[in-house]
C-alpha cells in the first residue's frame, strides 16, 4: 500500500506530507472516540487527544518514517474494543472487530499487536467475570483467534522462520534504558507550555506523570461510581 501511494504522488515529499497527515488524522480521531466512549467531556476529550498525538510514539512516523508512528495511531481502536467488553452487556466480544484489529496489528507493527494483548486482557477478564453469556465470549474469543491466526500466516511463519534459521543478519543489540521515558524538570511559571511541549518520546514531564497519578488516586476515591474506571486506571498505572 505505501509503494503504491509513492507511486500515484511521485515524490518522497509529498508521500511523507500526505501520510504524516493520515497517520495524525488515523490516531487523532480514534483517540478523540476512545476517550469519548468512556463519557468523557468534550473539551477532555480534545484535550487528551491533543496530548497523545504529540507525545509518545505517534510523532515518530513524522519525524523518522517509523513504524511504531503508524502502530501509535491504531492503538486508540484497540481501546475502543475493549470498550466494547467492558460496556456492551449483550454483546462484549465482537469478535469481527476483533479479528480485524489484531490482524492489521500483526501485518502492521508486531510490538502494536503484543501491546494491543497486554491491555486486551483485563478488559476481556472483566467481561468474563461480569457478564452472564460465558460461554458465548469464548466462543467469540476462539473465532477471533483462529481467524487471525489464518489472516496472518503469510506474517507469522516467515517471522518463525527467520528466527529460527537467520544466521547472516542477526538481531542488533540495545540498551533499553537508554529507549525507557525518563521524568524531566520544567519550570511552569517561566514556561507554562513545557508541561506539554517538552512531553516527547523520551521523556515525561513530572507535571504530566502527576496528572496520570491524580487520575488513579481519583479513581480508587471513587471506585463505587464506576469499576471500569478502577480497573482501566489501576492496569494503565501499573
Amino acid at each position: 500500500m505505501n509503494g503504491l501511494l509513492l507511486l500515484a504522488v511521485r515524490t518522497w515529499y509529498r508521500y511523507q506530507i500526505i501520510t504524516s497527515f493520515l497517520v495524525f488524522a488515523v490516531g487523532g480521531v480514534g483517540m478523540y472516540r476512545a476517550v469519548h466512549r468512556f463519557k468523557v467531556r468534550g473539551s477532555v476529550a480534545v484535550l487528551v487527544t491533543i496530548i497523545y498525538m504529540t507525545i509518545g510514539w505517534l510523532p515518530r512516523w513524522q519525524s523518522g518514517s517509523n513504524f511504531t508512528g503508524i502502530g501509535a495511531a491504531l492503538m486508540p481502536y484497540g481501546i475502543l474494543v475493549a470498550c466494547d467488553m467492558f460496556y456492551d452487556k449483550e454483546k462484549p466480544i465482537h469478535w469481527i472487530k476483533l479479528t480485524i484489529l489484531m490482524t492489521v496489528a500483526l501485518e502492521v507493527h508486531l510490538l502494536t499487536a503484543l501491546m494491543y494483548m497486554a491491555f486486551l486482557v483485563p478488559a476481556w477478564l472483566y467481561a468474563i467475570i461480569k457478564r452472564e453469556n460465558k460461554r458465548g465470549i469464548l466462543l467469540n474469543t476462539l473465532k477471533a483467534v483462529l481467524l487471525t491466526i489464518f489472516l496472518t500466516v503469510n506474517t507469522l511463519l516467515p517471522l518463525y522462520w527467520m528466527s529460527k534459521t537467520n544466521n547472516l543478519a542477526p538481531t542488533a543489540t540495545m540498551r533499553m534504558l537508554e529507549n525507557a521515558v525518563h521524568l524531566k524538570h520544567t519550570t511552569v511559571a517561566f514556561h507554562p507550555f513545557r508541561i506539554l511541549t517538552h512531553n516527547l518520546r523520551a521523556s515525561l514531564t513530572f507535571w504530566l506523570a502527576y496528572t496520570f497519578i491524580a487520575q488513579v488516586i481519583y479513581a480508587i476515591w471513587t471506585r463505587e461510581e464506576s469499576k471500569a474506571n478502577v480497573v482501566v486506571s489501576l492496569y494503565g498505572g501499573f
